[in-house]
C-alpha cells in the first residue's frame, strides 16, 4: 500500500471513531439503518398499532407491515425519521 492510500485510510478510520463518539465530522456521510425488528421495536415504544403508527404519521399501513414483515426496507427519508422517533420520540410526536 503506498504512503497516500494508508494516510487516507488513517483519517477516514479516525472519522468514523468521531462519528461513532457523536461527534460532528464536516463532510461525512452517515447512513442511517433499521431493520424489521427495530422499525416494530420503534413503533412499540411508542406504544402504538401499526393502524395508529400510520394514522399519525401519515404512512401508508401496507408500507409499515412490507418494513416490520422485511419484505421491503424504508428508503433514506424514512430511515432518518425512524432515527428521530428513536431518538427523540417526543419531538416526533409534537411535529406530528
Amino acid at each position: 500500500m503506498d504512503d497516500k492510500t494508508f494516510n487516507d485510510f488513517m483519517v477516514s478510520i479516525d472519522q468514523a471513531a468521531r462519528i461513532e463518539s457523536g461527534e460532528h465530522v464536516e463532510g461525512a456521510r452517515l447512513t442511517i439503518y433499521f431493520d424489521n425488528t427495530e422499525i416494530k421495536r420503534i413503533r412499540a415504544g411508542l406504544k402504538m398499532t401499526q393502524r395508529e403508527f400510520s394514522t399519525r404519521f401519515g404512512i401508508p399501513l401496507q408500507t409499515i407491515q412490507n418494513w416490520e414483515q422485511g419484505s421491503s426496507t424504508p428508503d433514506r427519508g424514512a430511515m432518518a425519521f425512524l432515527n428521530v422517533l428513536s431518538k427523540n420520540p417526543e419531538a416526533a410526536l409534537q411535529a406530528f
